[in-house]
């Protein structure tokens, strides 16, 4: 009898001994897990941590350099002020210096500038409208389906000689025009929706404002020495109304990658939001 209540005691302290190895084997194996959980985590919010470094720099960057400003006037329009003409060498050399020093130091790090070094505008979300700056020393819109009207106000740094109105009425998209300078003024507005204004200032510098039967708009300033203010652009954009957060973007895009865990992941420069 006693060796009966050894064996089942024998029995039973085995029993336990299995469940507490088995206990301990999932404990492990939970902790592994855990750690490796918490290990994925910590990488994405450092790689999510540097994503957005970098293009915080890349942003700033841009503002510091493009003399740009731009509004969210409401879920149907948008307002965006540069002066002109501009230079872009300084921030085009100070770009591909942070492309070069970002991806040496960080070889999970890939810059892509696509378009944006021949444009140096940005992009709105909505409809994707971009707002370029273009070779002839002005700003350009491509057409969009999605554009209503353009309310166009320029300022000039110096006297108006001539304003002339080519504008006709048939085209896609409305336009509105005012110009201001320092001596006189000229408007055009009503049912005006392709052609030109063609400006002449008192330095003999010309101005022409296009607009074409699609929708595309084109500002520009045939003599490129007139200075970084010589001109003051102020463009409000209507378009169809969406219920969507607007936001802009520049067209470039950073990439940060990671075989070892798996890990991709490439977006566009975003802007900080104005008031």
């Amino acid at each position: 009898m006693a060796s009966k209540k050894g064996f089942f005691l024998t029995l039973s302290l085995s029993f336990f001994v299995l469940m507490i190895l088995s206990l301990s084997i999932i404990f492990l194996k939970q902790a592994n897990i855990s750690e490796s959980l918490n290990t994925n985590l910590i990488f994405l919010q450092k790689a999510d941590d540097l994503d957005s470094s970098i293009k915080s720099v890349f942003s700033e960057a841009y503002l510091n350099e493009a003399g740009i400003y731009y509004y969210q006037n409401n879920n149907h329009s948008f307002t965006i002020v540069s002066n002109l003409s501009k230079s872009f060498t300084a921030l085009d050399s100070l770009l591909a210096q942070l492309q070069t020093d970002l991806e040496s130091d960080f070889p999970m790090i890939k810059i892509y500038f696509n378009n944006f070094l021949t444009t140096h505008g940005i992009i709105s979300n909505i409809g994707e409208i971009p707002y370029y700056f273009n070779s002839t020393n002005g700003v350009y819109i491509p057409n969009r389906s999605n554009i209503n009207y353009y309310n166009i106000s320029l300022k000039l740094n110096s006297g108006l000689t001539s304003c002339t109105n080519n504008l006709l009425a048939g085209g896609a998209v409305s336009i509105n025009v005012s110009i201001i300078s320092n001596t006189n003024n000229c408007s055009y507005m009503g049912s005006l929706s392709q052609g030109t204004v063609n400006l002449i200032d008192s330095a003999s510098n010309g101005i022409e404002i296009k607009l074409n039967s699609f929708g595309a708009l084109n500002i520009s300033i045939s003599n490129p020495s007139a200075g970084a203010n010589y001109l003051i652009t102020n463009i409000t954009v209507d378009y169809d109304e969406i219920n969507q957060k607007g936001y802009f973007y520049l067209p470039m895009e950073v990439e940060v990658f990671d075989a070892l865990f798996d890990f991709n992941k490439r977006s566009n420069v975003y802007l900080p939001l104005n008031d």
